[in-house]
């Protein structure tokens, strides 16, 4: 008898999750994620016309976990550049969880349909609004500011550019970073 599922979207994205994180990218195919949701291999095209489209999708739904994961991250009670700090690491684990692929997505334009672009950037305002939200908290906290005024969206992008390039590319550390950013707000 088959198997009845509410969501086959859903277990499939579920098991590449799953394949993905303990094997890796370049293990992933199609046929294992069939066996492993309990479907013909010809059933997955239905739902995912390539392997990036699944990855796209199950990238997006990552990401939509970090926006809920670093919203609550700025919520909590602790000084702005520990907020930062936690989620920069939040960034970090999952840049190293999903780094190859990720990479691999945004380098090729075949994998990432309109949709797609519209997710990444859903996912970008978030991320920005987020730390916007942080910035103005801090700001309305302080009397006077004597250094020059940056717009608050301006400033929480360029924080999530960097957050992301150092990431990426560990290039230089975080706390050079955060030292940048303590010189401005301080």
């Amino acid at each position: 008898m088959p198997k009845i599922y509410v969501d086959l979207r859903e277990v499939i994205v579920q098991n590449a999750k799953t394949i993905i994180i303990s094997k890796g990218y370049s293990k992933l195919n199609m046929r294992e994620i069939a066996k492993a949701s309990g479907i013909a291999v010809g059933t997955i095209y239905n739902y995912f016309p390539t392997k990036d489209n699944l990855m796209s999708e199950l990238m997006y739904q990552y990401w939509m976990e970090f926006i809920a994961a670093i919203k609550e991250a700025q919520q909590e009670e602790c000084e702005l550049f520990e907020k930062f700090r936690n989620i920069y690491q939040l960034l970090e684990s999952f840049l190293d969880t999903f780094k190859d692929t990720w990479l691999k997505l945004n380098g090729s334009e075949k994998g990432m349909t309109k949709e797609h672009h519209r997710q990444k950037q859903e996912v970008v305002d978030l991320f920005v609004a987020t730390l916007e939200e942080a910035i103005c908290k801090y700001k309305a906290g302080k009397a006077n500011v004597t250094k020059p005024e940056i717009n608050n969206r301006e400033l929480a992008s360029f924080i999530v550019q960097n957050f992301m390039l150092i990431a990426q590319m560990k290039q230089f550390e975080y706390a050079t970073f955060e030292m940048i950013l303590k010189s401005y707000f301080l």
